[in-house]
């Protein structure tokens, strides 16, 4: 019994290392597979251990193949994570250090699915409005930091829209160029709270939010098809902010005396 476990491990631990040495651009054509039309996988450099890329991501309405100058690029380092085999998974610690995306997380790959840990990751949001139509109607702006909050997020291959786990998000000098026709030229404020993903489902409720727009509330953003997003809550215009701001939010939702307007708010995207 004791030479048939000792066996099994060195052939475990052996299988593994001709895994994890094996030359990145080796698997980088799988990976392109998965990741077109929208994206791409260059500059692939090192092992599966440790090594470098970029991915190239085209902006909305795009192909990769025919996006030149529009493409929003990001660096990415990762190296293996040995203690990740204690999961019975296969782990790296990846760093992306893009204008656009910047920050750390460790990805665990198992038979079934997915995990993130111990993320820490900032987005530019004028980059995350390039990536789809109707946010780059808005042409956002400011940061948008996402954080894991104790359980892993879990995403299952075979239906990666299905998810599950929890993140902090902080969204900070939240600008959009126009609201309504109204062009705005200062940030809207900034906002912190949390996301749970429930299946093709993502819960978020605002817990923190200051500047000139005031916002209590969550709602829903539904993935997949339906492709739906919920809010529902209370919107106010601070002292200090400009009186078109005020008249904004009566369009959208019924104004209580202390000036806040209940919002009941649904759209596809």
């Amino acid at each position: 019994m004791k030479a048939r476990t000792i066996a099994l491990t060195g052939g475990a631990a052996f299988g593994i290392a001709l895994t994890v040495f094996i030359p990145a651009n080796m698997v980088a054509s799988l990976i392109n597979k998965r990741l077109a039309p929208s994206a791409q996988l260059t500059g692939i450099s090192g092992t599966i251990w440790s090594g470098a890329a970029t991915v190239q991501i085209a902006e909305a309405g795009q192909q990769i193949s025919a996006a030149r100058s529009d493409r929003i690029e990001i660096p990415l380092t990762w190296s293996f994570a040995p203690s990740s085999l204690l999961r019975l998974r296969l782990g790296a610690d990846v760093v992306a250090s893009g204008r656009a995306l910047s920050g750390k997380a460790r990805v665990e790959a198992g038979l079934l699915g997915m995990r993130l840990r111990d993320a820490d990751i900032k987005a530019a949001m004028e980059s995350l409005g390039r990536l789809h139509q109707n946010f780059s109607i808005l042409k956002p702006g400011g940061e948008l930091q996402i954080r894991s909050s104790g359980a892993p997020l879990s995403i299952n291959y075979l239906a990666p829209h299905a998810m599950s786990g929890r993140l902090d998000f902080a969204a900070a000098d939240v600008r959009v160029r126009s609201i309504v026709g109204v062009p705005i030229a200062v940030p809207l404020g900034s906002y912190g709270g949390h996301m749970v993903f429930d299946g093709q489902r993502v819960n978020y409720q605002i817990e923190k939010s200051s500047g000139l727009l005031a916002l209590t509330g969550g709602g829903h953003i539904a993935l997949g098809n339906s492709r739906e997003f919920h809010y529902k809550g209370y919107a106010a215009a601070l002292p200090g902010s400009p009186v078109w701001l005020a008249q904004m939010l009566g369009s959208f939702g019924r104004t209580s005396p202390d000036g806040r307007a209940s919002i009941d708010y649904k759209t596809n995207w």
